[in-house]
């Protein structure tokens, strides 16, 4: 595979990866707001979030590494960094907006306070 080749397959795995991590968010966006905004019992989406968000980490790493890694220009190299590093912080906060639900199995979720989560079986 020529240069032109690992840089195009550098930029379908990023853009795969920004894809899964935006339908993660969007599993769980109901949850995450202040719980005035959205009462109540909501499905739990959380294990069809964190699959998402982690096949969108491995994509992102997996790009990161063939674009930055594989033979190139150094201006492509950087495209490539200044692209994965807001994507990688994105993920990060996904983590850490995802990881105090994901203690919940049942088939129902409520937000108490702000992150803190109460699980339900309805």
């Amino acid at each position: 595979m020529d240069r032109r080749g690992i840089g195009c397959l550098a930029a379908v795995l990023l853009t795969a990866a920004a894809v899964l991590m935006l339908l993660s968010a969007g599993c769980t966006i109901e949850l995450e707001g202040p719980p005035e905004l959205n009462p109540g019992l909501h499905d739990n989406r959380t294990f069809l979030a964190q699959l998402a968000l982690e096949g969108g980490l491995l994509l992102l790493v997996a790009g990161l590494g063939l674009g930055v890694l594989g033979p190139g220009r150094v201006v492509s190299r950087i495209a490539v960094v200044v692209v994965a590093v807001p994507l990688l912080a994105f993920g990060v906060f996904r983590v850490t907006a995802l990881v105090p639900m994901l203690r919940c199995h049942g088939n129902s979720i409520g937000q108490v306070t702000e992150g803190s989560y109460r699980c339900y079986d309805r």
